[in-house]
């Protein structure tokens, strides 16, 4: 299964070693109390304004790099990266889509009604045989079945649906290979 406390060392050691410098783990042990960025887990930010810099300062220069990164949208959002087996979703599934018509209100209509589909996790739209692939998590084959019959196939401009199962997880990162 992902190991949580692993993963969030590799990002925050990646996002040092990227941008950060050598102070970075000087700066986590003043505000956690240990080098361990596995204590972050309680909180969503990492730098919240003021708590890296010295007692008084308003911004601290790590604190600043951060917002320029998300200003400049390198950071898009924060997340925990749950367990889908501890939550109770153990079938993954990639489900590859064909549409019978591929005008642009059409190709739009597709994939705001994908946005409102909680199953689906990801969607791509592709090149190839196919025109999206979607990967899909839920609880059992009983809930794939009927998200397929009740919510995916119901839409009108679907031609074809082709689906594999995950039997085993080899690797999962959200780690970008930056170098």
């Amino acid at each position: 299964m992902y190991n949580f406390v692993s993963q969030k060392k590799d990002l925050f050691r990646s996002l040092n070693s990227l941008l950060y410098g050598k102070n970075f783990f000087a700066c986590w042990d003043r505000r956690f109390g240990t080098s361990d960025p596995s204590y972050a887990s309680k909180s969503c930010h990492p730098y919240p304004q003021g708590n890296c810099g010295p007692i008084g300062a308003d911004h601290h220069p790590v604190y600043e790099r951060v917002r320029r990164l998300e200003r400049d949208g390198f950071i898009q959002k924060y997340v925990a990266l749950l367990s889908p087996a501890k939550a109770g979703l153990g079938l993954i599934a990639f489900c590859n889509v064909s549409l019978v018509q591929h005008s642009t209100p059409l190709l739009k209509l597709f994939e705001e009604t994908v946005l409102s589909l909680q199953e689906v996790v990801t969607c791509y739209h592709i090149a190839g045989q196919f025109d999206y692939m979607l990967k899909i998590i839920v609880p059992d084959m009983e809930a794939y079945q009927r998200f397929i019959v009740d919510k995916l196939a119901a839409l009108d401009n679907i031609r074809q649906v082709q689906s594999s199962f995950v039997m085993t997880e080899v690797k999962y990162s959200t780690e970008l290979p930056l170098g």
